[in-house]
């Protein structure tokens, strides 16, 4: 079995490295990228299984990275988190099918049970 790839976009640097290793004790191979126009980037070279972003960055926010995968009719799991969530922000994401929307401070569990239920349902790949 392939070992899910996610990616983890945030321009804080701390969150995002603590995501990230959080993520890896779970057994999941994580990418990291400051902002949404470096995401972009790797959505286009590299192969990842699963977004996780933040709304809020400069140059390319969190919602037009998920615009942009499912504009190249990806259906792979996206995740949106944001210290400010508004009711706009929560709705269009839910119209590009994220599979889940976060507040911040994120908790730790919640974000893992939707990262591996949203692999589950998406590929099929059932991990512990």
């Amino acid at each position: 079995m392939v070992t899910p790839r996610l990616l983890i976009t945030d321009d804080d640097r701390c969150l995002r490295q603590s995501l990230a290793e959080a993520l890896r004790r779970s057994g999941l191979d994580v990418a990291t990228a400051g902002d949404g126009d470096e995401a972009i980037r790797m959505f286009d070279s590299d192969e990842v299984h699963l977004l996780i972003a933040d709304f809020h960055m400069p140059r390319v926010n969190g919602l037009e990275v998920i615009r942009h995968i499912r504009s190249r009719n990806l259906m792979l799991p996206c995740i949106l988190m944001s210290a400010e969530l508004s009711d706009a922000i929560k709705k269009e994401a839910e119209q590009m099918r994220a599979c889940g929307v976060f507040p911040k401070p994120l908790r730790l569990a919640n974000l893992r049970q939707t990262v591996m239920q949203s692999l589950f349902d998406t590929y099929g790949w059932k991990l512990v």
